[in-house]
């Protein structure tokens, strides 16, 4: 149970949670100091020393502790912006300073870098710097550079290595200032790595292709959930000035990912597509027509008897219940098709990849049995089609990589394709949204429910909850008011909204940001600022 004490800070009286680190409490009060070892998803052995702060006992004699590893009692007085106290810190950062090399103008990490800001805020006004230690950079994996003359040892890496994915691929070995990283033979190559780089506080650990981004104080950020499997990490897409988005990183979500994604999710399920659809095929004589005359044509079709509609799991909750009742006004069969089962991984530190390779195949089967509605399996759709009881299909929504299983088309009169791309040789291509652009809520493996946000703009101007809307014969409405229905209509939904989803999750919609989790974090409560040149 927690219990709440009372605290002095600097001569002010605080109230503080007993038992947590001196350094949460500190953030909490928004009081900066810099933690360069410190990562809360990670132990914490103080060996920066760039934290500390003075502690006065009962005889009023102050001690020296490391912020991020002491914890909170009631009753205890801290020094920490007096002068004496930011010497120390000051004086601390200065060793570390001496190790690193000095090139920000050139390094990737310029902008949102741990060290940096440190230095900048709490470092010393001047020093004779001089190099020490190797220059190299080493090629640890496919999109991974270790950076050996800007390590500060800080040791990150290594506990990462060992607590978190448990490859210890990477780790630290000497002492003092004879601190070496060491890496294994075969490099860093594991489904974790991606971490390392958002890890590490200097620009040691970098991504080669980093080098290509625009500077970090020129991207926006939208705050919205990966699709790449079922898990459902919360992740942040940063965003270039011309509307492309060019990275993805994780948010802290301590229900479903921690602090952590993986390299799937962040490398390689926004893959681009040169064949991404903008426009429905076969073409319209008039582009500005071709939507609607696709939709009253999809819709025409499917009123007709023996139609069928195949449900994605990559559909958000609100584009499927748009989907589901525009089937049944047409009188339609449903049937939902599953991702292909991969192995699931589970890593030491809690960390999982789901086997399902779609984002919202829970939600989807929870939004059909609490509407009472029995839907198909693959299997039964190609049992269906054999018995030539399907006349016309709508295929709906697959995902980044395509995945939707293959069915024979045999006697289907009519083939309809919702996709990202072209590839399929249905009679009618109907452009689809990436769920990088998409608007609405995703149900992850566990059952937690997640807000979707678009970070772009899709190829064809036209979403799917726009096209969803079209088939249900709808007017024009927001993600929001058909979630709201959503909620009004089950009760497993009752007391959500998108506003209360955004305050549970402390989300940023959009604004500058920079780092990993852990810096996003820090932004996100104030503690760190990255200058928006637009404001």
């Amino acid at each position: 149970m927690t219990q709440i004490c009372k605290i002095e800070i600097d001569g002010r009286a605080y109230d503080a949670t007993s038992g947590e680190s001196l350094l949460t409490t500190l953030h909490r009060h928004g009081i900066v100091v810099p933690a360069l070892c410190h990562h809360p998803g990670l132990s914490c052995p103080a060996t920066c020393r760039s934290c500390v702060v003075h502690v006065e006992d009962a005889q009023a004699e102050r001690h020296v502790v490391t912020a991020c590893n002491h914890s909170v009692s009631a009753g205890l007085i801290l020094h920490v912006l007096d002068e004496d106290s930011q010497q120390l810190r000051s004086r601390a950062l200065a060793q570390l300073l001496q190790r690193h090399q000095m090139d920000c103008p050139i390094c990737e990490a310029a902008g949102e870098c741990e060290f940096q800001e440190a230095v900048a805020g709490h470092g010393p006004q001047k020093q004779p710097h001089e190099l020490h230690g190797a220059t190299a950079r080493l090629q640890l994996g496919t999109r991974l550079i270790f950076d050996a003359g800007r390590c500060i040892q800080c040791g990150r890496c290594a506990r990462f290595e060992d607590e978190v994915s448990g490859t210890q691929q990477l780790s630290m070995q000497g002492r003092g200032g004879d601190i070496d990283v060491v890496v294994a033979a075969a490099g860093v190559d594991h489904a974790l790595g991606g971490n390392l780089v958002d890890l590490c506080p200097a620009g040691a650990l970098v991504d080669p292709e980093s080098t290509s981004l625009p500077p970090t104080w020129t991207r926006r950020s939208v705050d919205t959930v990966c699709g790449g499997c079922g898990t459902g990490c919360a992740i942040r897409a940063d965003i270039d000035d011309g509307g492309r988005v060019v990275s993805l990183r994780p948010r802290n979500d301590e229900q479903v990912n921690g602090w952590w994604m993986c390299d799937h999710g962040r490398y390689e399920s926004d893959a681009d597509h040169e064949d991404r659809l903008a426009l429905p095929e076969p073409p319209s004589p008039d582009p500005e027509t071709a939507w609607q005359v696709s939709i009253d044509r999809l819709k025409r079709r499917l009123m007709q008897p023996r139609s069928a509609v195949w449900l994605s799991p990559f559909l958000t909750l609100e584009e499927a219940f748009l989907l589901i009742e525009a089937a049944q006004g047409w009188g339609a069969r449903l049937f939902q098709w599953a991702p292909p089962e991969a192995r699931e991984q589970s890593f030491p530190g809690g960390f999982k990849i789901s086997a399902c390779a779609a984002p919202n195949a829970t939600g989807l089967q929870r939004l059909l049995a609490e509407s009472n509605i029995q839907a198909g399996s693959t299997a039964d759709l190609q049992g269906a089609i054999a018995d030539k009881q399907v006349g016309q299909l709508l295929m709906c929504g697959g995902g980044p990589a395509g995945g939707r299983p293959p069915i024979k088309r045999d006697d289907i009169v009519f083939v309809a394709a919702h996709d990202l791309t072209g590839a399929s040789t249905a009679d009618l291509l109907i452009p689809a949204s990436h769920w990088l652009e998409k608007d609405g809520t995703f149900l992850n493996q566990t059952q937690q429910l997640r807000r979707v946000r678009p970070a772009r703009r899709t190829a064809s101007g036209h979403t799917d909850l726009e096209l969803m809307l079209a088939l249900a014969g709808r007017a024009d409405t927001t993600a929001g008011q058909v979630f709201a229905e959503l909620v009004e209509r089950f009760a497993w939904l009752e007391g959500n909204s998108y506003a209360q989803l955004d305050a549970d999750a402390r989300t940023q919609p959009s604004g500058v940001a920079a780092g990993g989790a852990w810096m996003d974090s820090l932004q996100r409560q104030r503690l760190l600022v990255i200058e928006d040149p637009a404001r």
